[in-house]
């Protein structure tokens, strides 16, 4: 059965050491001078410059490009009263709390492959590539980068794909991964 092209960015599955995860988040911020959209289930980075955090002490962040040191991954927002339609993504050059699952050593996550991927593939490490998120479900539009894999450095480390019968190696395939270039511990080089 060929695996379905619909990607969703990144979401928590588990914890490394077997358990469950259990939805610890941290509140970030998103400035209104950020002028690119954010959906959930992108990889964030903190933000540089002025925007450093609020006022509150929450730290700003911004999405994640490739080869970026990856803060966490957003997993939603609080409510836009001023949105009536209950916007499910932060339009771009607007300000924006979010929830934010730091890029800890011990969540894994899943994301979809961009492209073939085998189990010869699984332990190299990758970056995301960033796509266009959905308006419409506030999904991430981020992937796997396969190309970029097979290096020694890399955002993401692949540590298997998820079990299920409707996924399986080749283009499309939801990869279990853990943040590899983290502001919260050390990178560690490619296999």
């Amino acid at each position: 059965m060929a695996n379905v092209d619909s990607a969703f960015g990144l979401r928590p599955v588990r914890t490394l050491s077997g358990a469950s995860w259990t939805g610890q988040t941290q509140e970030c911020v998103i400035a209104s001078g950020d002028g690119t959209a954010t959906f959930i289930g992108d990889a964030v980075k903190l933000a540089g410059g002025a925007d450093t955090g609020d006022a509150n002490g929450a730290p700003t962040v911004i999405q994640a490009a490739a080869s970026d040191v990856v803060y966490g991954v957003v997993v939603g927002f609080k409510p836009d009263y001023g949105d009536l339609n209950g916007s499910k993504y932060r339009t771009a050059s607007t300000r924006r709390e979010c929830f934010v699952i730091p890029a800890t050593a011990g969540v894994v996550f899943e994301i979809q492959a961009d492209a073939a991927f085998a189990a010869a593939d699984v332990g190299a490490l990758y970056d995301v590539v960033v796509g266009s998120g959905s308006t419409t479900t506030g999904r991430s539009a981020m992937e796997l980068g396969v190309s970029s894999g097979g290096t020694s450095t890399g955002q993401l480390r692949a540590i298997g794909i998820t079990r299920s019968d409707d996924n399986d190696f080749g283009a499309g395939v939801n990869v279990e991964v853990v943040v590899n270039e983290s502001v919260f511990h050390a990178n560690v080089a490619g296999v």
